[in-house]
């Protein structure tokens, strides 16, 4: 198909520019213009616009996710728990996470383990390092669910 003007936006009949065709899908120039060049979007370049069947526009965004954040395929839960056991984090990095875990606030776990959240929230940003004793009662605090009706311990580990 020949175009006699050349280097201006006329449409094939039945096809969009890619400008038309971005806003038609809500999408931007650039992303059809990106799905023309990796193959996904077929279109025919016609002077020096891109013209794009309607048809092949409506299978590209039934086949697209929509634009926007995409979507989470896996829980924040599941991601936390394999990533608590990265070899690269520091023990601040475990503890914070074993906690948001257990979905714990830094106040609630002090107040279980009988520190302070000055403390809890040093040790959680490496700022200081927490004696056995210490990371004993974090973990115990951690791992214990309290029954209906029972307190947590009192920061000053009297009961």
């Amino acid at each position: 198909m020949e175009n006699e003007n050349r280097g201006c936006s006329t449409t094939i009949s039945g096809g969009l520019t890619t400008t038309q065709a971005a806003a038609l899908v809500g999408v931007s120039a650039k992303t059809v213009l990106a799905a023309i060049a990796c193959g996904r979007l077929p279109a025919v370049k016609f002077g020096r616009d891109w013209q794009i069947d309607i048809a092949d526009l409506e299978r590209w965004r039934a086949e697209t996710p929509a634009p926007g954040r995409p979507s989470r395929s896996r829980s924040k839960k599941g991601a936390l728990a394999r990533r608590i056991t990265s070899p690269n984090l520091s023990l601040g990095e475990r503890l914070s996470l074993a906690r948001r875990l257990r979905r714990m606030s830094q106040s609630q776990l002090a107040a279980r383990a009988g520190l302070s959240l000055a403390a809890l929230s040093a040790m959680e940003e490496n700022r200081a390092t927490p004696t056995v004793d210490e990371l004993t009662r974090i973990v115990d605090a951690l791992l214990s669910l309290p029954g209906p009706g029972s307190q947590p311990p009192s920061p000053s580990g009297e009961d």
